[in-house]
């Protein structure tokens, strides 16, 4: 199971956020609504669900935080993989966003 934990997520959303900024307002939307349920959650809460996250996942996502940032360049790839963190962030946590 992934070793991720929640500073690891809020710090991988933080660096998302200039990238949302210049992919639009749905885009951004996405990512505040993910910060403000993750900022709901207990931590123990966060910490199970986040240990019970597959480690492919949680590579994944680290992995896609990178191609994100590398892509801003090229919209398409920079949306692809913004929203690929969005989702596996989500179905770690297990919300609907």
């Amino acid at each position: 199971m992934a070793d991720m934990s929640k500073e690891e997520l809020q710090q991988a959303i933080a660096k998302l956020e200039p990238l949302a900024d210049t992919l639009g307002f749905a885009d951004k939307a996405k990512l505040v609504r993910l910060q403000n349920k993750l900022d709901g959650m207990a931590l123990a809460e966060i910490a199970a669900k986040l240990q019970a996250m597959p480690t492919a996942d949680a590579d994944d996502l680290r992995s896609k935080v990178n191609a994100a940032q590398a892509a801003s360049n090229d919209r398409q790839a920079a949306a692809d993989a913004f929203n690929r963190v969005i989702g596996l962030a989500a179905r770690a946590l297990d919300i609907v966003l």
